[in-house]
Protein backbone atom coordinates (compact mmCIF):
# COMPACT_ATOMS: atom_id res chain seq x y z
CA UNK A 1 0.00 0.00 0.00
CA UNK A 2 2.80 2.40 0.88
CA UNK A 3 4.54 1.84 -2.47
CA UNK A 4 1.24 2.47 -4.25
CA UNK A 5 0.79 5.82 -2.47
CA UNK A 6 4.38 6.84 -3.20
CA UNK A 7 3.91 5.93 -6.87
CA UNK A 8 0.68 7.91 -7.02
CA UNK A 9 2.30 11.05 -5.59
CA UNK A 10 5.25 10.80 -7.96
CA UNK A 11 2.92 10.24 -10.91
CA UNK A 12 0.82 13.25 -9.97
CA UNK A 13 3.97 15.32 -9.61
CA UNK A 14 5.06 14.32 -13.12
CA UNK A 15 1.76 15.61 -14.50
CA UNK A 16 2.85 19.22 -14.11
CA UNK A 17 6.59 19.71 -14.13
CA UNK A 18 6.77 23.49 -14.11
CA UNK A 19 4.64 26.61 -14.33
CA UNK A 20 5.06 26.85 -18.11
CA UNK A 21 5.17 23.11 -18.79
CA UNK A 22 1.62 21.94 -18.15
CA UNK A 23 -1.08 20.07 -20.04
CA UNK A 24 -3.02 23.35 -20.21
CA UNK A 25 -0.07 25.13 -21.81
CA UNK A 26 0.24 22.33 -24.37
CA UNK A 27 -3.49 22.47 -25.09
CA UNK A 28 -3.35 26.28 -25.42
CA UNK A 29 -0.55 25.94 -27.97
CA UNK A 30 -2.91 23.95 -30.22
CA UNK A 31 -5.53 26.72 -30.36
CA UNK A 32 -3.83 28.71 -33.16
CA UNK A 33 -4.22 25.65 -35.40
CA UNK A 34 -8.02 25.81 -35.23
CA UNK A 35 -9.29 27.17 -38.56
CA UNK A 36 -6.22 25.97 -40.44
CA UNK A 37 -5.86 23.02 -42.81
CA UNK A 38 -5.28 19.65 -41.13
CA UNK A 39 -2.13 19.20 -43.22
CA UNK A 40 -0.52 22.09 -41.32
CA UNK A 41 -1.24 20.27 -38.07
CA UNK A 42 0.47 17.18 -39.52
CA UNK A 43 3.60 19.26 -40.12
CA UNK A 44 3.54 20.31 -36.47
CA UNK A 45 2.59 17.03 -34.73
CA UNK A 46 3.72 14.49 -37.32
CA UNK A 47 1.69 11.93 -39.21
CA UNK A 48 -1.43 10.96 -37.22
CA UNK A 49 -1.51 7.47 -35.75
CA UNK A 50 -5.07 6.97 -36.97
CA UNK A 51 -8.26 8.70 -37.96
CA UNK A 52 -11.86 8.08 -37.05
CA UNK A 53 -15.32 9.51 -36.64
CA UNK A 54 -17.40 10.35 -33.57
CA UNK A 55 -21.03 11.48 -33.92
CA UNK A 56 -20.43 12.29 -37.58
CA UNK A 57 -17.28 14.34 -36.91
CA UNK A 58 -14.03 13.20 -38.51
CA UNK A 59 -10.88 13.39 -36.40
CA UNK A 60 -7.17 12.65 -36.63
CA UNK A 61 -5.54 10.99 -33.62
CA UNK A 62 -2.03 11.19 -32.23
CA UNK A 63 -1.48 8.76 -29.39
CA UNK A 64 1.52 7.97 -27.23
CA UNK A 65 1.61 5.59 -24.28
CA UNK A 66 4.46 3.80 -22.56
CA UNK A 67 5.72 2.73 -19.16
CA UNK A 68 8.65 4.52 -17.57
CA UNK A 69 10.75 3.74 -14.52
CA UNK A 70 12.54 6.09 -12.15
CA UNK A 71 14.84 5.13 -9.34
CA UNK A 72 14.06 6.98 -6.12
CA UNK A 73 16.71 8.25 -3.72
CA UNK A 74 15.87 5.31 -1.45
CA UNK A 75 16.81 2.92 -4.25
CA UNK A 76 13.22 1.84 -4.84
CA UNK A 77 11.86 1.87 -8.36
CA UNK A 78 8.83 3.84 -9.44
CA UNK A 79 6.91 2.68 -12.51
CA UNK A 80 4.42 5.04 -14.13
CA UNK A 81 2.63 5.55 -17.43
CA UNK A 82 3.50 8.30 -19.89
CA UNK A 83 0.51 8.97 -22.10
CA UNK A 84 -0.97 11.53 -24.44
CA UNK A 85 -3.94 11.46 -26.80
CA UNK A 86 -4.63 14.40 -29.11
CA UNK A 87 -7.61 14.52 -31.46
CA UNK A 88 -7.93 17.16 -34.18
CA UNK A 89 -11.52 17.34 -35.41
CA UNK A 90 -11.96 18.56 -38.99
CA UNK A 91 -14.84 19.68 -41.18
CA UNK A 92 -15.64 18.33 -44.65
CA UNK A 93 -12.97 20.59 -46.20
CA UNK A 94 -10.28 19.26 -43.80
CA UNK A 95 -10.11 22.47 -41.75
CA UNK A 96 -9.45 21.91 -38.03
CA UNK A 97 -12.51 22.84 -35.97
CA UNK A 98 -11.30 21.87 -32.50
CA UNK A 99 -8.89 19.75 -30.49
CA UNK A 100 -9.25 17.43 -27.53
CA UNK A 101 -6.32 16.33 -25.43
CA UNK A 102 -5.84 13.99 -22.49
CA UNK A 103 -2.66 12.72 -20.91
CA UNK A 104 0.21 13.91 -18.80
CA UNK A 105 3.06 16.32 -19.46
CA UNK A 106 5.71 13.65 -19.70
CA UNK A 107 3.67 11.76 -22.30
CA UNK A 108 2.74 14.81 -24.37
CA UNK A 109 6.28 16.15 -24.39
CA UNK A 110 7.07 13.98 -27.45
CA UNK A 111 4.96 16.24 -29.67
CA UNK A 112 6.30 19.50 -31.05
CA UNK A 113 4.18 22.19 -29.41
Amino acid sequence: MRLTLISLFIFLGACSIGPTDTIQSYYDSLRPWVGRPATETFLRLGTPDSEGEVAGEKFYLWENSSLATDTLASGASNVYTKHCKIRAFVDKTEIVTRFTMIGNVIGCRVYDF
